[in-house]
């Protein structure tokens, strides 16, 4: 191993492992659902808990994954299996919500079964106070495999 792989495998390492800096949230799910959700999606969404830890309220926060078919792991969606959504919604200090993503606009055909959800991050968050938090390496993730 070259000593530039080293040193970028360190420095993941090290950017990855910083407890200090944990995310000022909690997310819970994701779960992809291939059933209709009035008012969310007609045929397939993503629907997750997002979870203020932080004492500052969310103006706004962004997320981003990767979408799979049960049966083979290969890609259901139109292009990339790479689903990203900002939420513009305010979430209070102490506060849960239940989010959706449709990806009625992504899918090729009517899901028969529900997807594999991998790799769920949020990158951003946006603070009211104008203060913004960042997982630029996203090493805060979570996934779903029902």
């Amino acid at each position: 191993m070259s000593k530039v792989t080293v040193l970028l495998l360190l420095f993941l390492i090290v950017s990855c492992s910083n407890f200090e800096n944990a995310p000022p949230y909690l997310v819970g799910g994701p779960v992809a659902c291939c059933t209709e959700k009035p008012g969310a999606y007609r045929f397939a969404g993503i629907e997750f808990d997002f979870y203020n830890k932080s004492a500052v309220p969310v103006e706004s926060f962004s997320v981003s994954c990767r979408v799979y078919r049960t049966e083979d792991g290969k890609n259901p969606l139109v292009i990339s299996n790479t689903v990203t959504a900002r939420f513009n919604a305010p979430v209070q200090p102490g506060e849960q919500k239940h989010l959706c993503i449709s990806l009625d606009s992504r899918i090729i055909a009517i899901p028969q079964s529900s997807f594999l959800v991998d790799f769920f991050t949020v990158p951003e968050i946006v603070y009211s106070d104008g203060s913004i938090w960042t997982d630029s390496l996203c090493c805060f993730y979570t996934r779903s495999y029902r």
